[in-house]
């Protein structure tokens, strides 16, 4: 049974108070974005006008709101808690803090939340950075953060492709990882050497588009080799065979590695230069 109120101001502070019931039996926490409706009612707004106006409020009423968990009268720790309960609730689902940057929920703009905190680093609590830092995947340095962002997203790729032949245009969850493995091949004299090792501990990475296409190609010679059982590819091959034919006289163009490979392959023959 609802309460009984002598009038409509009084009744509309009631349906506030029983959307912002509702809404925490659900959720666990009164705090609520601003632009946030419950059923009908503008929660946000209400609950941003309860604040303002506490000095006003009867004692019954500062009772009653103080019960509800995660309540707060201060509007800035109430909407950083508010930025921190999202989060761990990200983390929650996804496993890590690496949100997204544009990433929203219920309104919320957590990725840029997450960005803030990370720019304001040096005037946070000690408490609140303990906080942040407890969570899985959370990085300080947004830069550093980026990379690792691009980074997972091309390890994804490669274990699903096999390969790191990435449009240019091409994109993965949020990351557009054409031009993120375009810039790491670009800037290699400039990347520092952890990074440098986990690229090339990705199987399937090369740093040039060539390194890419010869794989490519030696990938499909191993297939006629197992297939024919030697690497004399005949002319009827026109594509393979011409590729062949351009390694086997054209040596002093690969590398020891690849020389090696091929050589190695049953049937494979170099140009007798005596």
């Amino acid at each position: 049974m609802k309460a009984w109120v002598w009038s409509a101001i009084d009744a509309k502070w009631e349906e506030g108070f029983l959307a912002l019931e509702r809404y925490t039996k659900r959720e666990r926490t009164a705090l609520v974005t601003q632009n946030h409706k419950e059923g009908i009612v503008g929660l946000g707004t209400w609950v941003t006008t309860q604040r303002k106006n506490r000095k006003r409020l009867s004692a019954e009423r500062v009772s009653r709101l103080e019960k509800f968990p995660g309540w707060s009268w201060n509007t800035l720790e109430s909407g950083w808690q508010n930025g921190f309960e999202f989060l761990k609730r990200y983390v929650e689902k996804q496993g890590n803090a690496k949100v997204p940057d544009r990433f929203e929920v219920n309104g919320f703009p957590l990725g840029t939340w997450v960005g803030t905190q990370k720019t304001r680093k040096d005037r946070m609590s000690a408490e609140r950075k303990s906080l942040l830092e407890e969570f899985p995947g959370w990085a300080w340095n947004i830069r550093q953060s980026a990379w690792d962002r691009g980074f997972a997203a091309l390890e994804k790729y490669v274990v699903r492709e096999g390969n790191s032949r990435i449009p240019q245009s091409y994109r993965e969850d949020d990351v557009w990882l054409g031009r993120w493995v375009n810039k790491q091949r670009n800037n290699k004299t400039n990347l520092p050497p952890e990074r440098i090792s986990k690229l090339d501990n990705l199987n399937g990475w090369a740093w040039s588009h060539l390194s890419d296409a010869w794989e490519v190609m030696y990938q499909a010679l191993l297939e006629y080799v197992k297939r024919e059982g030697h690497a004399r590819v005949p002319g009827k091959e026109p594509k393979l065979g011409y590729w062949v034919s351009n390694c086997r006289f054209r040596p002093e163009r690969l590398t020891v590695d690849q020389r090696s490979r091929l050589g190695s392959l049953p049937g494979w023959e170099w140009p007798n230069k005596s």
